[in-house]
């Protein structure tokens, strides 16, 4: 996929590949439906890679970044 990149001139970089971030389709409500309070429906990934469904959100995965991935 290689959607990041590193942009700049510094040599400080660190590495990328122990980023982990976290999102769910889980927004919102329909008219007239309850919403949803504590979501199973997780997913994480790593800079690069392709998302793992996780379902309920639990150990590392917790400390994971939050994100929204938008299609452009």
């Amino acid at each position: 996929m290689s959607l990041w990149e590193s942009v700049g001139k510094t040599i400080k970089v660190g590495t990328t590949s122990q980023i982990l971030f976290r999102d769910t389709n889980d927004y919102g409500s329909k008219i007239g439906a309850k919403p949803i309070r504590v979501s199973r429906n997780w997913y994480v990934w790593e800079v690069n890679e392709r998302f793992k469904d996780v379902g309920k959100l639990e150990g590392e995965n917790r400390k994971a970044y939050i994100e929204i991935v938008m299609n452009t």
